[in-house]
């Protein structure tokens, strides 16, 4: 038998980081949310049911484009 230990660090984020943290949270949820729809899409039309490994190649043209949005937040808060 294994212990589990927790340990709990709490942030303290300064108002950039925060913004960068709620940019980065904004595009996770818009990524899940347009894998979810994806998938629903793929089964009514198709009957096809999409794996994880299927979804993830189909995504590959999403990745690029948001490396350059994240840019962005930085950007915004020097100017």
């Amino acid at each position: 038998m294994s212990v589990t230990r927790r340990i709990t660090c709490r942030l303290y984020p300064s108002a950039a980081q925060i913004v960068k943290l709620h940019w980065a949270r904004k595009m996770h949820r818009s990524l899940y949310n347009a894998a979810i729809a994806n998938r629903k899409t793929q089964y009514q039309k198709r009957g096809h049911s999409v794996d994880y490994f299927e979804q993830q190649n189909s995504f590959g043209s999403m990745k690029q484009p948001a490396v350059t949005k994240r840019q962005k937040p930085s950007a915004q808060q020097s100017g």
